[in-house]
């Protein structure tokens, strides 16, 4: 199965349900799945075909939300690009992909961090082409084995290279596992920056399964307000990079409150951290992911 095709059984099942939300806005599953329904046609209409890379140059946000997932319905590949990256990086990460076309926020549509040669489109205009566009459900053509995201590595070993990502391994992550529980009562909360792979288990690992998708705007989030958005939003499930953790744990270990699942990698994890924050949380479950993002997010967890 293909990832719109996981989220549309959802939809059905559970149309009123709240799957994507902020502070100001939220969809349902029904509601979701019709936006994304309306801006698949108008990615169509807009010359896009099956497999083509679609560069989004974004920030966290349900819109970015709605057009990731209306991306896979065209049959097309999201190809995240991190705003806050070097003008050089960004363009050379164009230049590999070459993509189809770009879809950009308007802030950086009109900054120009974008090179011209390529077709870049407004995200909010876009969404309002979308408006006249019918709700009813697109015909998409991909399957487990085609193509999703591309998604950049860090470069670590040199030059960074883009990772070609196929639905199924989204599923994989997601579905059917053990390491942690997916499940409709889960809530995930999204900090993760949309270039980095955490943000697929945010996102997927709650909308591939009936939960929500609590988002947090804003390029860099504080601690405190990390903390209130775990309480406001009943956040069950988060993932934080080690260092975050660890600062967490040192400043303000109490913003971990109501969490029942931590995740915690992408680094060396600190036992005397860990063991500090299950102290205080006896009840929750901690679980260390690591994986490269040629394979998706997680290979090995551990509780």
């Amino acid at each position: 199965m293909s990832v719109p095709e996981v989220f549309g059984w959802h939809a059905r099942q559970h149309p009123d349900r709240n799957a994507v939300f902020d502070d100001e806005d939220r969809l349902t599953y029904r509601e979701l799945d019709e936006l994304s329904n309306r801006l698949a046609r108008r990615l169509l209409l807009e010359g896009v075909s099956a497999g083509d890379f679609i560069g989004t140059v974004t920030s966290r946000s349900i819109e970015t939300v709605v057009l990731w997932l209306a991306i896979l319905k065209s049959g097309a590949v999201y190809l995240p690009i991190d705003p806050l990256y070097p003008p050089a990086t960004i363009a050379m990460m164009l230049e590999d992909a070459q993509p189809r076309l770009v879809v950009a926020d308007g802030e950086y549509v009109r900054s120009g961090i974008v090179d011209s040669k390529f077709c870049v489109l407004d995200l909010e205009q876009l969404f309002a082409a979308a408006h006249a566009e019918a709700d009813s459900p697109v015909v998409c053509a991909s399957t487990a084995a085609s193509p999703a995201y591309v998604m950049f590595t860090s470069g670590s070993t040199g030059r960074p290279k883009g990772v070609l990502v196929p639905h199924r391994a989204i599923i994989r992550l997601v579905r059917d596992q053990t390491y942690v529980r997916f499940s409709e009562r889960e809530v995930f909360l999204q900090i993760s920056a949309l270039a980095f792979d955490a943000c697929t288990w945010e996102i997927w690992g709650a909308l591939l399964n009936g939960g929500g998708v609590a988002i947090v705007r804003g390029a860099r989030l504080s601690i405190p307000e990390i903390g209130a958005a775990i309480a406001r939003h009943g956040v069950t499930s988060m993932f934080f990079t080690s260092a975050l953790f660890n600062a967490i744990v040192d400043i303000d270990i109490d913003a971990l409150e109501g969490l029942e699942q931590i995740m915690v990698g992408g680094d060396v994890v600190s036992p005397q951290h860990v063991a500090k924050a299950m102290a205080r949380f006896p009840k929750a479950d901690f679980i260390n992911g690591y994986g490269p993002t040629e394979a998706t997010t997680f290979s090995v967890c551990y509780r």
